[in-house]
Parts: C-alpha cells; structure tokens; sequence
C-alpha cells in the first residue's frame, strides 16, 4: 500500500507541476478564422485586433487594430501575426504610453495566429 500512495503521490506532483509550467511560459497563440476579435492584455502591454474577411468573395484577410505599451520597464509591447500559410507581419510599440496602429491585408487567407507579448 505504501508504494501505491507513493506512486500516486509522485504522479500528482508530476502533473501539478506540468500544468504551473503551461501558466508560466503563457498560452501559445491559437489560430483563429474570420471574424473574430480579441483584446488581450499582459503584464507592460495591451492590444485590440479585429479579424475580417475582405476582397472578392471575402478570400482575404485583413487584420487591423493596436498595440499599446503599458509599462515603463524599457520594454516594447509586440503584436505578431502568422497566417495559415506562414506569411508574418508585427507591429511594435515601445515607450510607456505608445500606442500603435496596424492594418495587415493577405490575399487568399481566412486565418491567422495572432499573440500580444513583451520584450
């Protein structure tokens, strides 16, 4: 019996500790198709896009929003985007208070990968 509980013990750990890594690396971004919107915030940035289908019979994507560094740390906030066929674009903001605009246009997408984060 006493192995049993150790194995168990150790296996809860294990798994406790698995999911405090997921939360501290913070959550890879998701693909996301048009329309969608999100306005995420983390600690030193903040951001709003909106997702859209655009052109011609809507076959292309237009993401556009901004990026606002919230920190003054000497650290810039960064928008990054990665389409479903792998083209990218980002905006930067840096200097607390910065706020920037961005408009991305991809022909012949309907879906992109879309992260806030700071550096």
């Amino acid at each position: 019996m006493p192995a049993v509980r150790k194995t168990l013990t150790s296996a809860i750990a294990a798994t406790i500790l698995a999911a405090g890594m997921l939360f501290a690396s913070g959550a890879p971004a998701s693909a996301a198709t048009c329309p969608s919107s999100s306005s995420p915030k983390t600690t030193g940035g903040e951001a709003s896009w909106t997702m859209a289908c655009v052109g011609e019979e809507g076959r292309d994507l237009k993401i556009y929003g901004w990026v606002e560094d919230t920190a003054p740390d000497n650290r810039c906030a960064r928008v990054t985007i990665k389409t479903r066929q792998g083209r990218t674009a980002e905006r930067t903001a840096c200097g607390y208070g910065v706020r920037k605009q961005f408009s991305y246009e991809f022909d012949y997408e309907f879906g992109a990968a879309v992260k806030l984060s700071v550096s």
